[in-house]
């Protein structure tokens, strides 16, 4: 890993899940970040990390990006993905890909083609309970599953308390 510790990631936009990744490559080791956004905007919460922002696809390409982390606003994801595995960039991109399976065939023939690694982030992929559950429910260690039922839930004005949940992205 310390080979890529020093190469250019990309974290594309630069919101409060943006934001997050920028901290957690920091503090990884990460001293290679660039950040594309939209806005000039001063950064709410990227602690120490040192990052080189630019605003358009064209400095970010020139800056020889090694992997692209998305996390836009989701109706981007999947025209992002497909445009960052044509240039041969391996991603990272936020939940959900797309809302439609439209353009899916076309990202993964590109995927393959290319030799890109992409993986859709998800917070509870590798939760060690989930992981415990799926491998209980795999080897059948309670006998064979017929139903199960499942509920997550966030208050959502407790996410961004700084802003009108009301008028946010998420409620939306």
């Amino acid at each position: 890993m310390d080979n890529y510790l020093h190469k250019p990631i990309a974290v594309i936009g630069a919101g409060s899940i943006g934001e997050r990744y920028i901290r957690l490559l920091y503090n990884l080791g990460f001293n290679n970040i660039v950040v594309y956004r939209r806005s000039e905007k001063p950064f709410k919460s990227i602690g120490e990390a040192k990052v080189k922002v630019v605003y358009t696809f064209e400095e970010l390409l020139a800056e020889s990006i090694v992997c692209a982390i998305i996390a836009t606003p989701t109706y981007l994801h999947l025209e992002q993905s497909v445009f960052f595995a044509e240039k041969g960039i391996h991603i990272l991109v936020e939940k959900p890909l797309s809302n439609t399976m439209e353009g899916i065939q076309l990202l993964k023939n590109i995927v393959k083609k290319n030799n890109v690694f992409i993986l859709v982030g998800y917070m509870m992929r590798f939760h060690p309970l989930i992981c415990d559950l799926k491998e209980i429910i795999s080897n059948e260690y309670y006998g064979k599953l017929i139903s199960i039922q499942s509920k997550w839930a966030e208050f959502l004005p407790d996410w961004h308390p700084w802003e009108d949940y009301r008028i946010s992205y998420a409620s939306n």
